[in-house]
């Protein structure tokens, strides 16, 4: 549901009209020439539609734009550390790799 209104808030803000069709162009249009896009196809904002498609090729275009970003670290700050937060937290506690994959 917050995925959705999102999606719906950025075609709002964009376009003036807040529908789940303007925010995915809105945001296909910001990631096109940051990305590889090619065959990405978003249907909705919540990622659930049977229609959406994407490509290993193009999310690890994401992670490297992302990685690579002057808000790298506003990024890192989102994703779970092995043994330590979020969904990652119960894997790996008390092995070599706690606290090292994010």
């Amino acid at each position: 549901m917050f995925a959705e209104t999102l999606n719906s808030w950025i075609g709002l803000e964009k376009t003036g009209l807040g529908t789940t069709e303007n925010g995915v162009k809105s945001i296909l249009e910001y990631w096109d020439g940051k990305i590889y896009t090619q065959g990405l196809s978003l249907t909705d904002g919540s990622g659930l539609s049977r229609t959406n498609r994407i490509s290993a090729k193009n999310l690890c275009s994401l992670l490297k734009y992302m990685y690579s970003s002057k808000n790298q670290e506003a990024f890192l700050s989102t994703l779970p550390i092995t043994g330590k937060s979020g969904t990652l937290e119960s894997f790996c506690k008390g092995q070599c790799s706690q606290g090292k994959i994010q």
